[in-house]
């Protein structure tokens, strides 16, 4: 399937019903084990695992394809995964946890405009001449004019002594406006465009053009934005460092209100157990059950009183009648 057919702004659609998807997934956690998987330490190592995997095989291809499904799949799961971590930690019992919102939430946003903006990017290539000339070509050999159109002013190239060009620049003009193309160092037309220089040739009668090629990438602002917000995450990291307590473990719920109740229990233990187990769940702890188990008073075994004690403790009565006598005032009368 192109992926041609997600375009804008289907894709637009498709990320807000995917967003309310996840969303409804995580208010039912309790009883959904799908969610419940996708907040566990598990989905953390699988997403960790793919994420090495994908750059390691985009980076052994010589011309490397995200839209394949294997990485379509799996960019998608490491995608979902991350809003649910976002949604559970984004803040906790203190407010927002800003560190944590800019290296996620950075990261989110950097991966997901590459992902759902995949459709939007548009790659044409034209033979630029020392004329005006808006056509250009798709990389499937498509004719797709540009809206402005592209002149060249001028081409110089540098050779080795046996001839083999070294360097080459074009200058060429654009909406009026006269701009230096080299290898590798781009024109940008606007902030979501960009001319690159790929090659040049000869035409038949010895006049030089240049090949450019346009990249259109509208969503390449909100990659820029995810960039920067992961690079604050992480200086604020780095300053402030990770808030942990003498023995290492994030910090106990705060005390709730209430006495002592019968059998020794916490007049407050459930809503005190429902504290620690909202502030162990945003902290990424462990389940309900363990929340529970820590934070709920269990009230002392009994203890039992050894024979001997209570020997020496009746030693003093042994004297006495332990029986009650209708005629005696003194139920413990001496014996006779």
């Amino acid at each position: 399937m192109p992926i041609e057919i997600f375009r804008f702004p289907l894709n637009i659609l498709v990320i807000v019903l995917w967003l309310a998807i996840i969303a409804m997934l995580y208010r039912n956690r309790t009883g959904n084990a799908l969610a419940r998987f996708m907040l566990s330490r598990g989905a953390t190592w699988i997403s960790l695992a793919l994420m090495v995997v994908i750059g390691i095989a985009l980076g052994l291809e010589r011309e490397p394809s995200t839209t394949s499904w294997p990485v379509v799949v799996s960019i998608f799961y490491i995608l979902s995964h991350l809003c649910f971590i976002v949604m559970r930690g984004w803040r906790n019992a203190k407010g927002i946890r800003w560190r944590f919102c800019f290296t996620h939430i950075g990261l989110l946003l950097a991966l997901g405009a590459g992902f759902w903006g995949a459709p939007d990017r548009e790659q044409l290539r034209m033979a630029v001449h020392g004329y005006p000339s808006n056509e250009a070509y798709t990389m499937k050999g498509e004719l797709r004019p540009t809206p402005y159109p592209i002149e060249l002013m001028g081409f110089r190239m540098m050779h080795t002594g046996d001839g083999t060009p070294t360097h080459y620049e074009a200058q060429i003009r654009v909406d009026g406006k006269d701009a230096t193309l080299k290898v590798n160092h781009p024109y940008d037309r606007t902030p979501s465009e960009k001319i690159y220089l790929v090659s040049f040739g000869k035409e038949p009668t010895g006049e030089t053009y240049a090949v450019v090629e346009i990249v259109h990438e509208p969503w390449q602002w909100i990659s820029a934005t995810g960039i920067i917000m992961l690079i604050a995450g992480a200086v604020l990291l780095f300053i402030q460092g990770p808030k942990r307590t003498e023995n290492g473990r994030p910090p106990p719920a705060p005390p709730c209100e209430g006495g002592r109740g019968e059998h020794g229990t916490d007049a407050g233990s459930e809503s005190r157990s429902k504290i620690y187990f909202d502030y162990a769940e945003q902290q990424g702890g462990k389940d309900r059950e363990a929340g529970l188990k820590r934070r709920t008073n269990i009230p002392p075994p009994l203890r039992f009183v050894p024979l001997s004690s209570v020997a020496q403790r009746s030693a003093p009565l042994r004297g006495y009648r332990s029986t009650f006598s209708a005629s005696s005032k003194d139920p413990l009368r001496p014996l006779t």
